[in-house]
């Protein structure tokens, strides 16, 4: 069994970072997986100390958000926490492989990309990865959702995912993806075969608890840290 504590939208909120870091000793996962906007447009060393807080147990994974500074892309670890943006990770005979960041927004963000040319791009860093690694179970981390699910729902009933996220996912069939980047947005839906789950803004103490048996079934709970006054 691979527990895994999923997390995403902190927002640099140094309240919530100590009670999430508290749950996570409590909640004992094998792995922490980040989705990005661990700061609020705040700078590369902000995002360090608040990944190092995080860091209870080895490994902890992340990708940048649109909110973090673009120093944080190529930035490749952190101590025993690992950058996945474009990059992969094997733990336990499972693929993590990540990308930070976001489509183009109407708010001039920190970390926002074409869509068009960020597809070509996945898709090579995708095909290039599978055919060197070896793994049971493929997770794919994105900041940002794929279009058109339950997940990129903003809260004037608008679609803004990503439709590169969306082809690479319909493409190469992930068993899990993991997003953020929409807060209201928190919940699951099914992309043909990969379960896509967003665990809710971590800022209000949202996290999501992922278990993998030994037959690589997967399940997952929705939970919340107690709040901070």
């Amino acid at each position: 069994m691979t527990r895994l504590f999923v997390l995403g939208d902190l927002h640099g909120s140094w309240k919530m970072v100590q009670k999430l870091r508290d749950t996570i000793v409590v909640e004992k996962p094998d792995l922490v997986l980040v989705c990005g906007d661990i700061t609020h447009f705040g700078s590369t060393d902000e995002a360090k100390n608040l990944l190092l807080k995080l860091s209870v147990v080895k490994p902890l994974l992340f990708v940048p958000g649109n909110c973090d500074p673009p120093t944080l892309l190529t930035l490749e670890s952190i101590n025993d926490a690992k950058n996945i943006h474009l990059k992969a990770f094997v733990y336990d005979d499972i693929l993590f492989f990540g990308l930070g960041g976001c489509p183009f927004t109407p708010f001039h963000t920190l970390i926002e990309w074409d869509d068009t040319q960020m597809r070509s791009l996945l898709h090579d860093a995708i095909s290039t990865m599978i055919k060197k690694l070896s793994y049971s179970l493929f997770v794919f981390c994105s900041h940002t959702p794929p279009i058109h699910t339950k997940l990129d729902v903003i809260f004037t009933g608008e679609h803004v995912g990503s439709m590169a996220v969306r082809e690479a996912i319909s493409y190469f069939k992930p068993n899990i993806g993991i997003h953020a980047h929409i807060h209201e947005a928190m919940g699951y839906d099914n992309l043909g075969r990969t379960l896509l789950l967003n665990a809710g803004p971590a800022a209000r103490g949202h996290y999501a608890i992922v278990e993998i048996d030994n037959a690589r079934n997967v399940s997952f709970k929705f939970k919340k840290s107690k709040s901070i006054a």
